[in-house]
């Protein structure tokens, strides 16, 4: 790598204490894909482990010098103890002296040379980002490309396993179900084939189902279209609508101009069912206190069915404004 290659702008790493990752083994990427970063890589780990190595010498003798004060501090107090006024006090050993100021300059020397190393693989990647970042996206395009035709070789082979899957459905239904009863003889079109892995077209396929099951039959020869498909789906919803009867009409929940319902229409069954959400008022929104008072207004006899009503559907937790309102409401006629 270049040693001018430290031109670009960036915060520089200054010591252990910046930077915490670019100390560690890891922080280069471990891919050879770019021969300068393999080759910064390479020098990193070098630089590294010399900067280890002097690092090792420096504090072993730091160590042996430590160790030479502490036995001549023993000797003097052991020659003091044995009555010697006046011990000779032994030299320091001047050789581990020097080879400590010299391993210390090693150490910083390779910590210096290390910090640089660090800097300019930082200034390498910035010089670089965009011609590597190319390289990238060109590489997943082409690993793509290869994906997309691994998935359309899946794509045939499950199109050839699934049209004989298809024909040994039929022919096992046709031979023993339908063979035994005719009911059960099926359209060999209408056979869901296994999935393509293909999203859009398996939509595709799912929807065409859903038409035909709207249009009435397995396989009709006209589809229903979008705007049969939501008269027939608002159909449906406003059946729901329909409130239980035990005759053969059924009976619709009358409401006002504002679409409010007429409550003075509703069986007491029904002034419950309203109170709590359920029945033909199933997924409606539980009437609030106020909204409940309001609707028996000044006619105590829908005062006292609403009391009653009050009382069954909020037995467990009884909303006690509600049933002084209503009972306030009766006249008096009804009991709290």
């Amino acid at each position: 790598m270049s040693d001018t290659v430290t031109e670009p702008t960036f915060t520089r790493i200054t010591g252990m204490d910046t930077g915490p990752a670019v100390w560690q083994e890891g922080w280069l990427p471990s891919i050879d894909v770019f021969p300068e970063l393999t080759e910064a890589r390479s020098e990193y780990l070098r630089l590294r482990e010399a900067w280890r190595a002097a690092g090792a010498v420096r504090a072993d003798l730091e160590a042996r010098i430590e160790a030479d004060k502490e036995q001549r501090k023993a000797s003097l107090r052991d020659a003091y103890l044995a009555g010697d006024e006046n011990p000779a006090v032994t030299a320091e050993d001047e050789t581990l002296t020097a080879e400590l100021a010299e391993a210390k300059e090693h150490a910083q020397g390779a910590l210096s040379a290390f910090l640089e190393h660090i800097n300019r693989c930082i200034a390498l990647v910035i010089e670089h980002r965009q011609e590597w970042l190319d390289e990238i996206k060109a590489y997943n395009a082409s690993v793509s490309s290869e994906i997309e035709a691994l998935l359309e070789k899946a794509r045939e082979l499950r199109t050839r396993y699934g049209n004989y899957g298809r024909l040994e459905h039929w022919v096992e239904r046709t031979a023993v179900n339908a063979a035994e009863m005719p009911a059960y003889h099926f359209p060999y079109s209408d056979i869901a084939a296994p999935p393509s892995g293909d999203p859009d077209q398996e939509e595709k396929q799912l929807q065409a189902f859903m038409h035909r099951a709207y249009a009435g039959g397995f396989a009709p020869d006209t589809l229903i279209s979008d705007e049969q498909g939501r008269k027939l789906e608002k159909g449906n919803e406003d059946s729901l609508r329909q409130p239980p009867q035990s005759g053969d009409t059924p009976r619709a929940v009358e409401t006002n101009d504002s679409g409010e319902v007429e409550l003075n229409t509703l069986e007491d069954d029904d002034l419950v069912d309203w109170l709590l959400g359920t029945g033909m008022f199933d997924g409606q929104d539980k009437p609030p206190a106020p909204l409940v008072v309001a609707a028996a207004e000044d006619d105590p006899e829908m005062a006292a069915r609403l009391l009653k009503a009050e009382r069954v559907a909020n037995a467990e937790t009884p909303r006690q404004e509600v049933l002084d309102a209503l009972t306030n409401l009766t006249s008096g006629k009804a009991g709290a």
